[in-house]
């Protein structure tokens, strides 16, 4: 008896929950005697919208594509696309494929593409497919490709690959190429190769590398290393060197060491020295100290005097009193001069002092009088009315 209760109370549930959007979709819009205005007809749309997500069978489906062919509501539409997509796929599956082909609004095509995407079966698949092969949007193309993303089959994967090496669209080849670097698979770094040394544009190459360098640093760095070396095209070695030095780690720093070692280009010098100035480790550090002091390329000499002035080091103001005193250039050792203001007060103060007062050369004391009064130090005060007093 209680079990007969329990099934007459559903069905009355659901009786009643067809009424009221029977009732919601007539011409009159009456409920209780009352005309309602457009926003409460819109708010009992939705109630009883959100009543449908609640049926099971085969009753909710029709009921929400009658919605979404005939209302003007966005928002009632896209909770129609919603419920369709919650029903048995198989049946949901040509209405969300004829939506995302022909739907006047593009944010309801968006949203149908999206549910696709969430299906697994394979004829869901097959109509992503079909749709791409149909669509010139751009912004649908992302949803898409997006969606072959989330589509964990070897399929998919393949679509991928044939979007980003060979696809007319130069937007659909980059969205394909960052969501293969990040779908986790090996087989993704030999398709960025492929990419990298095929007819792709730089622009699409440069993503590759990018793309590269989101893999693990065991998979990424001998890539980007050998990228860095000896690619023809100096924007993607220059890339090659940034995304070095964005990664963290032994193998990272000794790749850019490497580098370094066989690059006579300066530009890329200058890369390779900004990313040991951002690589945290003792040895990016050393590497500076050496180019500073001992680099036979003046501009790479420049370059790591100033990263080593940012580095906030200590070490850093021995190593700049080390170029000031040794056989640079003057243009080097004013550098040093402008680096070492840069660095804590406490170690360069008594440096800037002693060159103020005694250091051979009267284009570094000047410099160095021009620094101490930058520095607003009592020290520095000091010498310089000394100085100013001198007779």
């Amino acid at each position: 008896m209680k079990m007969r209760t329990i099934q007459r109370f559903n069905t009355c549930k659901t009786f009643t929950m067809l009424i009221i959007f029977l009732v919601v979709l007539g011409s009159g819009f009456l409920v209780f005697g009352e005309e309602k205005t457009k926003d409460e007809k819109t708010e009992l749309k939705e109630a009883a919208l959100n009543a449908l997500i609640m049926m099971k069978g085969d009753k909710a489906l029709p009921l929400a594509e009658k919605i979404l062919n005939q209302s003007d509501n966005p928002k009632l539409r896209k909770k129609a696309i919603f419920i369709i997509s919650q029903q048995d796929s198989e049946k949901a599956i040509p209405i969300l494929k004829r939506v995302a082909q022909t739907d006047a609004d593009k944010d309801i095509r968006a949203k149908a593409i999206f549910w696709l995407g969430q299906m697994k079966s394979e004829n869901a698949f097959q109509a992503l497919l079909d749709i791409y092969a149909k669509t010139t949007d751009a912004k649908l193309k992302d949803k898409l490709i997006f969606s072959f993303s989330q589509h964990k089959s070897e399929k998919a994967f393949k679509k991928l690959v044939e979007i980003a090496q060979t696809d007319a669209d130069e937007r659909a080849r980059e969205k394909a190429v960052f969501w293969l670097s990040q779908s986790g698979r090996k087989e993704a770094v030999d398709v960025l190769k492929k990419v990298i040394d095929g007819n792709a544009s730089v622009r699409i190459k440069k993503k590759a590398v990018f793309a590269i360098s989101q893999l693990s640093s065991e998979l990424s760095v001998p890539i980007l290393t050998q990228i860095a070396k000896s690619h023809p095209n100096m924007d993607l070695r220059e890339k090659a060197v940034f995304w070095l030095g964005q990664t963290e780690g032994e193998k990272s720093i000794q790749a850019l060491l490497d580098v370094y070692a066989v690059t006579k280009e300066s530009k890329l010098k200058e890369k390779l020295i900004f990313s040991f100035s951002q690589h945290k480790s003792e040895k990016a550090f050393k590497k500076l100290v050496e180019i500073a002091q001992k680099d036979a390329d003046e501009k790479a000499k420049e370059k790591a005097v100033f990263w080593l002035s940012q580095s906030g080091r200590k070490e850093a103001v021995d190593v700049l009193k080390k170029v000031l005193d040794g056989d640079a250039s003057l243009r080097i050792k004013k550098k040093a001069l402008f680096a070492l203001s840069q660095l804590p007060k406490e170690g360069s103060i008594p440096i800037l002092i002693d060159i103020a007062k005694n250091h051979k050369n009267m284009e570094l004391r000047k410099k160095a009088v021009f620094w101490l009064g930058q520095s607003n130090d009592p020290r520095a005060i000091k010498v310089l009315e000394e100085l100013a007093n001198e007779k």
